[in-house]
């Protein structure tokens, strides 16, 4: 089910990459864009289990009346599902990007749903705040 509805994006599948171990390769993560976030799951079938579990509790939550009944209908329809391996969240990286005046033109990489290096830019920005943070624990 990776059709397009108003609520969900294509998922994006990430290019195996070489393990270096002889041409076997890791097996594809899979991305999809959803309001404002960056989804990552391991397998297409998780991030298809993920589209038509939101898509159930949207008929849901559109039928429902209370704000409180919506709510506890998306929760009850979302628990069995497998959640995202990681989130990214779209507007804080650019805000960091910009804070840091890093040379990442997220813009582009939006447009071009370069979603894996989103992910890998998120990941490198991690670890130097990481480092940072260490560097100054040690100095005080």
């Amino acid at each position: 089910m990776l059709a397009s509805t108003p609520l969900a994006s294509s998922p994006v599948a990430a290019d195996a990459e070489d393990g270096g171990d002889g041409g076997t390769s890791k097996p594809k993560k899979v991305y999809i864009r959803r309001r404002g976030n960056i989804l990552l799951f391991d397998t297409a079938e998780q991030a298809d289990a993920y589209i038509e579990a939101e898509e159930q509790a949207q008929a849901a939550i559109d039928e429902a009346k209370s704000r409180g009944a919506k709510k506890r209908i998306a929760a009850r329809v979302l628990k069995d599902v497998d959640k995202p391996e990681e989130v990214i969240s779209i507007g804080a990286l650019e805000r960091v990007i910009d804070a840091q005046q890093l040379p990442f033109d997220m813009v582009a990489l939006l447009k071009q749903q370069d979603y894996q290096r989103i992910a890998e830019i998120q990941r490198d920005i991690q670890r130097m705040i990481d480092e940072e943070e260490e560097f100054l624990l040690l100095f005080t």
